[in-house]
């Protein structure tokens, strides 16, 4: 008689999953094939496909592998771009892989689909850009935007139904910080060892000299890493205060030193202040009779910063005022305007989802910059580019992020609770001054949250 485990990860009784083992298995001939005839110069392609193939068979086995892969691929952000394959990334590719892998597991009914109050939010965006498609300025564009909308509620899904235990809850967070740690590490070596490896935006003084450059990892914009950076430190910081073992909350605390010195490599503005507001909800969820000491080991760390730090840095984050002195500041003032007023003068069906590039330059004002047309600010982007129905799921979807945390806890945060509320609230304070509608950190961040509540009501109901 099979293995009732055996049987669970090898579901070979179901036509869907033999006919998947078959066509792995037929395609991987077809490629070794190929590569007798072409020679040893197609070893490269061959591995690659055989690669893939071997991936496919490994998530087909355990979807929660291509979770784990989907965090390695994020952080090469448009580095991740397969060659011949114009602007689609790896992470892109394993994304339709793993989803596929899992539809193959529902149609076996190996697995189910676990509902949130996160798929009240993501549908209700997605009414909200098909209200906005029969008067968008880009339909094209805006239909490109409902499809990535599509993939990014599959990606939240997929997180939500397939991390159901504490154990690969454990195995997703290591997984992400690996990655935040080797982003991290990139990021401190561009901005003060030299290496130019990745991405560095540098920024011109009047003369064209280089007047100061933002460490990027592999992201284009440097704000991006910043964000990676202020979730891992958040998280980082809210295992410390929850740790009990002495050598684990030494690990906890280097992934925050290093986490936390990228993030000042980064130059964001936006990200301190996140990380700021994550610290702050990390200090004031964590355990009861650690409280007092966290909330004083805070403050003093804190002091300290403000008396040691580099005088560029303070200099940096007080501009972030400076609507006067600072083009980047004075664009999103002026935008902020120009937003306005565009939804004032369309405010029904708006521009279309991603057409506001197409209607900003007629409202553009002087003293912002003339070569930024995208929007920085998400809450602003609804209105102005679903109207209406964008005004509505922006209550549905931000409500629907923090629903799952409103519970009443008869034992405290758990350490999963406080270090997703955290960080999601941290990345929510930045979308504020980012349009961060597809970054998949935050959508990341609510997925594990939404893991994070169901498994404390869990145990709650265990030991009850």
């Amino acid at each position: 008689m099979s293995s009732p485990t055996l049987a669970r990860r090898f579901p070979l009784s179901s036509s869907a999953s033999t006919a998947a083992w078959a066509f792995l298995a037929v395609s991987a001939g077809a490629i070794a094939g190929t590569a007798a005839l072409q020679g040893p110069l197609a070893a490269g392609v061959v591995f690659a496909l055989l690669a893939g193939v071997a991936f496919t068979a490994a998530v087909i086995w355990r979807v929660e592998l291509g979770v784990i892969a989907l965090l390695f691929t994020l952080p090469l952000d448009t580095f991740g771009r397969i060659p011949g394959l114009g602007s689609v990334t790896v992470y892109q590719l394993v994304l339709i892989v793993t989803l596929g892998a899992w539809g193959l597991q529902l149609m076996a009914r190996r697995r189910t689909i676990i509902l949130s109050w996160a798929d009240a939010g993501m549908g209700s965006v997605i009414l909200a850009a098909l209200w906005s498609y029969p008067h968008s300025l880009n339909q094209g564009g805006t239909l490109f935007a409902i499809v990535r909308l599509l993939f990014t509620w599959g990606f939240v899904l997929l997180v939500v139904s397939t991390i159901t235990t504490e154990k690969w809850m454990r195995r997703v967070v290591w997984a992400f910080f690996v990655t935040a740690l080797g982003a991290g590490l990139l990021a401190i070596a561009q901005q003060w060892l030299g290496v130019s490896f990745g991405a560095i935006k540098d920024y011109l003084a009047l003369g064209g000299s280089v007047s100061f450059s933002r460490a990027g990892a592999f992201f284009t914009d440097p704000n991006q890493l910043g964000t990676f950076m202020s979730v891992a430190v958040v998280f980082a910081l809210a295992l410390l205060v929850h740790e009990r073992r002495r050598r684990l909350a030494f690990v906890w605390l280097g992934v925050a030193g290093v986490t936390g010195l990228a993030l000042i490599a980064s130059l964001s503005r936006t990200a301190w202040v996140g990380a700021l507001l994550g610290v702050v909800i990390v200090v004031f969820t964590s355990p009861r009779d650690r409280r007092q000491a966290v909330i004083m080991s805070a403050v003093s760390l804190g002091v300290v910063g403000a008396l040691f730090g580099s005088p560029f840095l303070v200099e940096r984050l007080l501009s972030a005022g400076d609507v006067s002195g600072d083009k980047s500041v004075a664009t999103r003032y002026y935008m902020t305007q120009s937003t306005l007023s565009m939804i004032r003068d369309n405010p029904v069906w708006g521009t279309g989802l991603d057409a506001y590039p197409l209607a900003y330059p007629a409202y553009r004002l002087p003293g912002s910059s003339a070569t930024i047309v995208e929007l920085h600010q998400l809450p602003l982007a609804f209105p102005v580019e679903m109207g209406i129905g964008g005004i509505i799921a922006e209550v549905v979807l931000f409500g629907s992020m923090l629903a799952p945390f409103l519970r009443r806890r008869r034992n405290g945060w758990t350490v999963w609770e406080s270090a997703t509320f955290a960080a999601l609230l941290g990345v929510l304070v930045q979308t504020l001054f980012q349009y961060y509608l597809y970054f998949e950190y935050l959508w990341l961040v609510l997925a594990l949250g939404i893991v994070a509540t169901r498994l404390a009501r869990t145990t709650e109901e265990e030991t009850s």
